[in-house]
């Protein structure tokens, strides 16, 4: 039997879920672009921050709930709204259902840039709007979310295997002027792991509350060097002294990559 998922904010990434999770999920995705939601079992088109109800469309208890928010724009108004807001809302538009199992996709920019090695035990101190509005979504999250086991999945930076690297692009498009990198590690994970940690959990579940999603990082010189052997990496990248590292043990435990 399939178990009943809702996803809210249902786009690329709930698309790569559908496409692995067929014979085990039946996923009601919803979203306010209709174009998104076509691999999606059962497809509401509604915008969360209107006034309207879903009371009628949802069911009253869902085997798991997916939650992933995007800004509304990407100055400070924009983020607070996507974010703090959205999760505000949906919490209205979810008070009368329960999940065995809630996941909220985050973000590992709550920790901010100050940190060096980081576990799910370090404090996250937000630097910027967007880590704010994002720990924020998380503490409203957990919170307010009617469901038994609740997990916050902080993601680094999420790219599609297929395409080509940011490094490539900006080498290969270089016009004179250095580019300035934030630190000196490339952290990131490819949305299709991110797809199979979601199909995981909504199977297995975990006695997790936070978790860090990332690839094992990498100094942007090795990954420059790997791309373009020949080329000097200072000639196109200036870079700061920081370093951001994930320990990842608590992922590799976790059996939710499998």
């Amino acid at each position: 039997m399939k178990r009943e998922i809702l996803y809210i904010g249902y786009g690329d990434l709930g698309k790569r879920l559908s496409n692995i999770s067929s014979d085990q999920l039946n996923i009601t995705g919803i979203s306010r672009n209709r174009e998104s939601l076509y691999q999606a079992d059962i497809q509401i088109q509604f915008d969360i921050h209107s006034n309207a109800s879903l009371e009628k469309e949802l069911l009253s208890n869902y085997h798991a709930l997916i939650i992933a928010l995007v800004p509304q724009g990407f100055d400070k108004k924009g983020y607070e709204k996507g974010y703090v807001e959205g999760m505000k809302k949906i919490n209205q538009l979810l008070k009368s259902v329960t999940f065995n199992k809630a996941l909220l996709i985050s973000s590992t920019r709550v920790y901010g840039s100050k940190n060096n090695f980081i576990k799910e035990t370090s404090v996250a101190v937000p630097d910027d709007f967007r880590g704010e509005c994002l720990m924020q979504s998380e503490e409203l999250f957990m919170k307010n979310i009617f469901s038994t086991q609740k997990l916050v999945a902080r993601t680094s930076g999420l790219y599609n295997k297929a395409s080509t690297s940011n490094i490539a692009k900006w080498v290969n498009n270089f016009d004179g002027q250095k580019i300035t990198l934030p630190n000196k590690t490339m952290n990131r994970i490819s949305r299709d792991t991110v797809s199979k940690f979601m199909l995981n959990f909504c199977i297995f579940g975990s006695k997790l509350s936070v978790i860090n999603l990332s690839e094992p990082s990498i100094s942007y010189e090795d990954a420059f060097s790997k791309l373009f052997p020949k080329k000097i990496f200072n000639k196109y990248f200036e870079v700061q002294d920081i370093e951001k590292i994930f320990d990842l043990t608590t992922l590799n435990n976790s059996n939710l990559l499998e």
